[in-house]
């Protein structure tokens, strides 16, 4: 009587009963988790085999073609393939994963802790290298050994590296990670949220990426919650200038974002994110200058950037001081006190960033919040020089008080 044999299925869920075995390898046909489970035992098998009686794949050399001498068309031999055998090891000898290099006659470095050496600072010689890097180079330096994956990970000797790179519509080697990789998408001349969906799907970047730099791109504010949900290690998301950024949006998405949880709240207090110059903020500021802003535009921003403010760590924030009237449409005025009283006092408030401005007489470099009729204020009509408090105290008092 033929010995029968019990074996498990995931799929069936049940044990199964084959007395012959036909029946078993019909059984995997039709059974993918079978199949894959045979496989993988019979790969054991013969890898069991070949450790025990010591015996290794020995490479087959590449077939060459052979090209006529003469002139005419060329007629490629057809590659021969010969049969795989299996030698016995050798005595085991030295990794040749990494090169000895021998650095001025003297003591033998190996290839890795010359890397260590060469790139744990960042030093001009190391800045120089990693300007050529791109996230791929990076993916597969990460995944080299476990001495280079500690280094790219966390505070690592080579973390300073994962900041210089950015993740945009840049066009500078120096300051693009996708130099290289950008070749593969057609070189996209803008980005918009699903080109960004696609790289992140595509490489494995979600613990490198630090700056992520998407200036004047096609991106709305998903592509935040997008990045914030999918890169682990980034610090710093700039968004300047792009057409189709609502400040609206932004907000509800970094409030969705803080509402998942303590951890995401105050995750979400560390990322800088730079967001000045969009539609809405320019708008504002370009007309603010030319005297023709409106109450209703410049209360909607200013509304929505202190809201934003509370949430992130930005460069976008609100003049310090109050300009009440100025910049104002006529009409627009006279509405406002048609609705509120002739005693109504205004409250304007412009979007500003933080500024660094040179005193022509000290040449010291002072950090300014102004918006940008603060900074018409302060500057000469003439020569564009900003003069401090202390070399100048006459024309800083005539600038603040609107003279």
């Amino acid at each position: 009587m033929p010995r029968q044999k019990t074996v498990w299925c995931e799929t069936l869920g049940d044990y199964l009963v084959y007395d012959t075995a036909q029946e078993e390898a019909d059984h995997e046909k039709d059974c993918p988790t079978c199949r894959e489970a045979m496989r993988a035992w019979r790969k054991s098998e013969y890898q069991m085999v070949r450790d025990h009686y010591g015996f290794e794949l020995r490479p087959e050399p590449p077939v060459e073609p052979e090209i006529p001498a003469w002139h005419g068309p060329i007629r490629v031999k057809r590659p021969v393939r010969t049969a795989i055998w299996w030698e016995q090891k050798g005595p085991p000898g030295f990794s040749d994963e990494f090169e000895e290099i021998n650095l001025q006659g003297g003591t033998v470095i190996s290839g890795e802790e010359l890397l260590h050496r060469l790139l744990g600072e960042p030093d001009p010689a190391a800045v120089g290298i990693v300007r050529f890097l791109n996230v791929a180079d990076l993916n597969s330096l990460k995944y080299t050994c476990r001495s280079f994956n500690r280094a790219l990970t966390g505070d690592g000797v080579w973390a300073w590296i994962l900041t210089k790179l950015t993740f945009g519509n840049e066009y500078n080697g120096d300051a693009d990670a996708f130099n290289g990789i950008r070749r593969l998408t057609n070189r996209l001349p803008i980005w918009d949220t699903p080109s960004v969906q696609g790289i992140l799907t595509r490489w494995d970047i979600a613990d490198i990426l630090v700056n992520v730099n998407l200036d004047a791109t096609g991106v709305d504010a998903s592509c935040i919650d997008l990045l914030l949900n999918q890169l682990n290690s980034v610090k710093r998301i700039s968004v300047r200038y792009c057409i189709h950024f609502k400040l609206g949006e932004f907000l509800a998405v970094l409030e969705n974002y803080a509402s998942l949880g303590e951890e995401e709240a105050k995750r979400l207090q560390k990322v800088f994110i730079d967001y000045w110059g969009v539609s809405e903020i320019y708008t504002v500021v370009g007309t603010m200058v030319l005297d023709q802003a409106l109450i209703s535009e410049a209360a909607y921003v200013a509304t929505k950037i202190r809201y934003i403010a509370q949430l992130i760590d930005s460069n976008v924030f609100l003049c310090y001081r109050n300009h009440y009237e100025e910049g104002l449409w006529s009409s627009d005025k006279a509405k406002f006190r048609q609705e509120n009283g002739d005693d109504a006092l205004f409250s304007t408030f412009y979007p500003s960033e933080i500024v660094s401005m040179r005193c022509g007489i000290c040449n010291k470099f002072f950090e300014r919040r102004w918006c940008l009729r603060c900074l018409k204020a302060n500057t000469c009509t003439f020569c564009g020089e900003y003069h401090c408090l202390t070399c100048d105290p006459n024309s800083y008092s005539k600038s603040t008080s609107g003279e």
